[in-house]
C-alpha cells in the first residue's frame, strides 16, 4: 500500500478511451479501431471506487468547521457526468467533501471556444447540482474557480498561438470555501426525478394513444 491516497478514472471517455457497449466485445472493437484508429488501442481499466482526499488546511476560513479540506478529483471528461460527480461527494444522504478540483485538456477541441464554453458550463452546472464549490485547471482550456452557485470568480484563460499574451499567468484564489449541512436535493435523489418524469411522459403518450381510437369512434 503505497502512503498516499490515489484516484483512478472511474468513468472512460467515450470513443477516446473506450467504446460504449462495443468495447465488450474484443474482435469487434479490435475491427473498428482497425478501420478508424489503426495502432490505437484501448487497454485502460476505470478505478474501483470513489476516493476522497483529506489534507490539512492551516488558512480554514473563520467558521469553516476544522482544519482539513476534504476534496475530489473528478478527471477530466468525468465533470460532465452528474451522477459521478453525486457518487464522489455524496454518500448515504450526506455531503462527505467540501470542494471539486477537476484536471482537464481540451486539447481535442482544437481551438475552438465554443467546445472549451460548453465543458466549462457543465463544470459549473456541477457546482450548482451539488453545491459545492470546484476549481478547474485546464492546460488547454479555461482555468476557473466557481463557486458553490456556479459563478466563475477567477479565470485564466487558454493560450491562443495567435495571441501569445492570452492564456499566460498564474491564478491565485482564495477559496470560499463552506463547511457546512447543505445537502441540495439532486444530492438527495440523484437522478430520481429524472427517470420518474420519463416514466410519466411515456404512461401518458401511451394514454393519449389508447384515448384517441375511443374518441374517433
Amino acid at each position: 500500500e503505497p502512503p498516499y491516497a490515489r484516484y483512478d478514472k472511474l468513468k472512460l471517455t467515450p470513443m477516446g478511451e473506450e467504446m460504449p457497449l462495443i468495447s465488450r466485445w474484443e474482435w469487434l472493437e479490435k475491427q473498428l479501431l482497425a478501420l478508424g484508429a489503426p495502432g490505437m488501442s484501448f487497454d485502460l481499466m476505470p478505478g474501483e471506487g470513489p476516493v476522497r482526499f483529506d489534507v490539512p488546511w492551516v488558512t480554514a476560513p473563520a467558521g469553516g468547521g476544522g482544519a482539513r479540506l476534504r476534496f475530489v478529483t473528478p478527471i477530466c471528461f468525468e465533470d460532465t457526468v452528474p451522477s459521478l460527480c453525486r457518487r464522489l461527494c455524496v454518500e448515504g444522504g450526506e455531503r462527505q467533501v467540501d470542494l471539486m478540483v477537476n484536471l482537464s485538456n481540451d486539447g481535442w477541441f482544437g481551438w475552438s471556444v465554443a467546445g472549451r464554453s460548453h465543458h466549462l458550463h457543465h463544470a459549473r452546472m456541477r457546482a450548482i447540482e451539488l453545491a459545492i464549490p470546484m476549481i478547474r485547471c485546464a492546460n488547454t482550456g479555461d482555468s476557473v474557480a466557481i463557486e458553490w452557485n456556479g459563478r466563475v470568480s477567477d479565470r485564466v484563460r487558454p493560450r491562443n498561438p495567435a495571441q501569445p499574451a492570452v492564456g499566460t499567468g498564474t491564478m491565485v484564489k482564495p477559496l470560499s470555501v463552506e463547511r457546512c449541512d447543505r445537502v441540495t436535493i439532486y444530492a438527495r435523489v440523484g437522478d430520481l426525478w429524472s427517470w420518474v418524469s420519463l416514466g410519466l411522459m411515456v404512461a401518458l403518450l401511451v394514454w393519449a394513444r389508447r384515448v384517441e381510437p375511443a374518441q374517433a369512434a
